[in-house]
Protein backbone atom coordinates (compact mmCIF):
# COMPACT_ATOMS: atom_id res chain seq x y z
CA UNK A 1 0.00 0.00 0.00
CA UNK A 2 1.69 3.68 -1.07
CA UNK A 3 0.93 6.34 1.65
CA UNK A 4 0.49 10.04 0.85
CA UNK A 5 3.22 10.42 1.74
CA UNK A 6 5.39 8.52 -0.14
CA UNK A 7 2.83 9.41 -3.18
CA UNK A 8 4.04 13.25 -2.33
CA UNK A 9 7.40 12.58 -1.80
CA UNK A 10 7.81 10.84 -5.22
CA UNK A 11 5.53 13.44 -7.42
CA UNK A 12 7.55 16.36 -5.79
CA UNK A 13 10.74 14.48 -7.25
CA UNK A 14 9.30 13.84 -10.68
CA UNK A 15 7.85 17.66 -10.92
CA UNK A 16 10.14 19.37 -9.43
CA UNK A 17 13.23 19.59 -12.32
CA UNK A 18 10.17 21.05 -14.38
CA UNK A 19 8.91 23.67 -11.81
CA UNK A 20 8.17 26.70 -12.14
CA UNK A 21 5.88 26.84 -14.74
CA UNK A 22 5.93 30.21 -16.66
CA UNK A 23 2.80 31.08 -18.90
CA UNK A 24 -0.19 33.62 -20.36
CA UNK A 25 -3.52 33.17 -20.03
CA UNK A 26 -5.71 34.55 -22.05
CA UNK A 27 -8.88 33.40 -20.36
CA UNK A 28 -10.05 31.92 -17.24
CA UNK A 29 -13.49 29.76 -16.93
CA UNK A 30 -15.79 29.76 -13.66
CA UNK A 31 -16.55 25.94 -13.90
CA UNK A 32 -19.42 25.03 -11.53
CA UNK A 33 -20.89 21.62 -9.93
CA UNK A 34 -25.01 21.64 -10.92
CA UNK A 35 -26.41 18.30 -9.77
CA UNK A 36 -23.44 16.75 -9.68
CA UNK A 37 -21.88 17.87 -13.31
CA UNK A 38 -19.17 20.31 -13.60
CA UNK A 39 -20.32 22.66 -16.31
CA UNK A 40 -18.47 25.72 -17.85
CA UNK A 41 -20.07 28.40 -17.02
CA UNK A 42 -18.73 31.36 -17.91
CA UNK A 43 -15.42 32.53 -19.84
CA UNK A 44 -13.53 35.98 -18.85
CA UNK A 45 -11.17 37.42 -21.13
CA UNK A 46 -7.47 38.84 -19.88
CA UNK A 47 -5.22 41.67 -20.69
CA UNK A 48 -7.96 43.83 -22.22
CA UNK A 49 -8.20 47.38 -21.89
CA UNK A 50 -10.57 47.35 -19.34
CA UNK A 51 -9.29 44.81 -17.41
CA UNK A 52 -6.45 45.85 -14.83
CA UNK A 53 -3.05 44.20 -14.88
CA UNK A 54 -2.66 41.64 -11.48
CA UNK A 55 0.26 41.24 -9.82
CA UNK A 56 0.93 37.44 -9.08
CA UNK A 57 1.62 36.18 -5.56
CA UNK A 58 5.26 35.25 -4.77
CA UNK A 59 5.35 31.20 -4.77
CA UNK A 60 4.28 29.41 -1.58
CA UNK A 61 6.13 25.76 -0.09
CA UNK A 62 3.29 23.22 -0.93
CA UNK A 63 1.65 21.74 1.83
CA UNK A 64 2.58 18.23 2.49
CA UNK A 65 -0.86 16.02 3.17
CA UNK A 66 -1.08 14.76 6.56
CA UNK A 67 -0.72 10.79 6.87
CA UNK A 68 -3.98 10.34 8.54
CA UNK A 69 -6.11 12.26 6.01
CA UNK A 70 -8.42 10.94 3.25
CA UNK A 71 -9.74 12.14 0.28
CA UNK A 72 -13.12 13.76 0.28
CA UNK A 73 -15.74 12.17 -1.33
CA UNK A 74 -16.55 13.63 -4.45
Amino acid sequence: MITYEAAYDTLERELTPALPVRTRAREVHLIVKENGVWQDRKAYRLGTRNTPEITPAPPRQPRRPHAHTTPAPH
